[in-house]
């Protein structure tokens, strides 16, 4: 788990050339400007994609996404694993001017509960740098 001692999220250099399109946004976190339902893993299959974003829609200051292969994130990645993921997707996605916090749906395991998030949760843990 990320400490205040010196886990460290780093800011991407391009962040500021996207920041203003979430799906841009979107293809960043998942490095792929593929439609995320390509890497869905079928149902009673171990997933073999790490997990992707597909965007739901806006609400408010809100961006709802649902997270693809989510086993992945809740069964695979461990405890600190999972936790980088919802940190780095919090923070990429309220890097939107219009997003402050993250609503990540998916089906809660081990590692990992969906619900929503905001970049104070993860502040006390990790530092951000640029």
């Amino acid at each position: 788990m990320g400490s205040s001692g010196g886990d460290a999220l780093v800011r991407g250099k391009k962040i500021d050339a996207i920041k203003s399109d979430i799906n841009k946004l979107i293809y960043a976190l998942n490095k792929s400007d593929q439609d995320p339902e390509a890497f869905r893993t079928a149902e009673n299959s171990e997933p073999i994609d790490p997990p992707k974003l597909k965007f739901i829609g806006i609400q408010d200051q809100v961006v709802n996404v649902e997270v693809i292969n989510a086993t992945h994130l809740t069964q695979r990645m461990g405890t600190t694993g999972a936790e980088v993921f919802l940190a780095v997707a919090t923070f990429t996605l309220t890097e939107h001017d219009n997003i402050k916090f993250v609503n990540l749906i998916f089906s809660e395991g081990d590692h990992a509960a969906p619900g929503l998030y905001s970049r104070g949760q993860f502040l006390r843990s990790w530092k951000v740098r640029e």
